[in-house]
């Protein structure tokens, strides 16, 4: 197996301070000592030094591409999930604008009926009244967009008390319904 950087580096640094008590052990006795030990000793510990901060370099460089790699995969998730959100906010666009179109066709259609309703000599169906439709069908409304995740009772600006229609209400059949008896008394009688 072979050591690691910091091994090495502690083995030639005790075997350096070694080779110095070596060399003032000869210097008290009297002896020569050879100081290429010692400087080969040195510039081992300098290299292995150098290499460390190499390593640590490469280590950074390495991290530093693996983030790269990783931040190019969000970008790529951040402009599919752009994508996403702009076609969701369009499909929310051309529903609210059919939502508006077909609530005003709903008033217009039910002011229609009450002025035929007069035009006839009848009494006018409560329930064709343009506050009393509206209100029912802002219930149905509230219902469907009380399910939005979050925003059970808000959506920004838009504010509702809870409601008591059911999500899966047939908006036209439920009318159809509430309506048939006033209908069929305008029929009577022709």
């Amino acid at each position: 197996m072979t050591a690691s950087l910091a091994e090495r580096r502690d083995d030639a640094l005790a075997r350096l301070d070694s080779l110095r008590r070596q060399r003032g052990a000869a210097v008290l006795d009297g002896k020569t000592f050879d100081d290429r030990a010692i400087i080969a000793a040195e510039q081992e510990i300098d290299a292995l030094a150098q290499a460390e901060v190499e390593s640590v370099r490469r280590e950074r460089d390495e991290e530093a591409d693996r983030l790269t790699g990783i931040a190019a995969m969000l970008l790529d998730d951040l402009a599919d999930k752009e994508c996403e959100r702009l076609t969701a906010i369009c499909r929310a666009e051309k529903g609210a604008r059919e939502l508006v179109a077909g609530l005003a066709d709903t008033l217009k259609a039910a002011g229609e009926m009450r002025e035929l309703a007069r035009r006839l000599g009848k009494p006018v169906p409560a329930k064709l009244d343009g506050p009393a439709l509206a209100s029912r069908l802002s219930q149905r409304l509230v219902a469907i967009l009380s399910t939005l995740p979050g925003h059970r009772y808000r959506f920004g600006a838009v504010e509702w008390r809870s409601c008591w229609r059911k999500v899966e209400d047939d908006w036209a059949a439920h009318e159809r319904a509430e309506l048939s008896q006033d209908i069929d008394q305008l029929r009577e009688g022709r």
